[in-house]
C-alpha cells in the first residue's frame, strides 16, 4: 500500500518512537504533522523532513487538539493517519 500524498499526525513526535515514526511516514511519502509540547524540538524534526510542519500541542487540552486539527485541514485538507504516541 502506498502512503504517498497521505497526511499523518504524529503526537509526541519530537523525540524517541514518535520521531522515528514521523521520519518513516515521511520516507513513505506522507505529509507529516510533527505534534509535541516541545515546539523547538518539533520544529527541528519537521525541518529534517521533506513535507512536514511542527505544531505545539498538549493532547490533554481540547483547544490545543482542535487547533492542531485546524492546522492540518488548512495545510493539507485531509487527515489519513493519526498516530497517538504522546
Amino acid at each position: 500500500m502506498s502512503l504517498k500524498g497521505r497526511t499523518a499526525i504524529v503526537t509526541g513526535a519530537a523525540q524517541g518512537l514518535g520521531e522515528a515514526l514521523a521520519k518513516r511516514l515521511d520516507e513513505e511519502g506522507c505529509n507529516v504533522i510533527v505534534a509535541d509540547l516541545n515546539i523547538e524540538k518539533a520544529k527541528e524534526v519537521a525541518g529534517s523532513l521533506k513535507n512536514a510542519i511542527a505544531v505545539k500541542v498538549d493532547v490533554t487540552n481540547e483547544e490545543d487538539v482542535d487547533s492542531m486539527m485546524e492546522r492540518c485541514m488548512e495545510r493539507y485538507g485531509r487527515l489519513d493517519i493519526m498516530v497517538c504516541n504522546a
